[in-house]
């Protein structure tokens, strides 16, 4: 898994790929509750 991130990113974008990752983590997880929230009200 550390050598498919290193071949994918690289050591110079750890900051900006952590930003990136985060940033959909957030993303997925905002989707999600706004999903389970239509469900309850409908």
């Amino acid at each position: 898994m550390n050598s498919f991130w290193h071949c994918f990113v690289g050591e110079k974008n750890d900051y900006y790929t952590l930003f990136m990752v985060l940033l959909f983590f957030e993303f997925g997880i905002t989707s999600l509750i706004f999903q389970v929230r239509s469900k309850n009200t409908n």
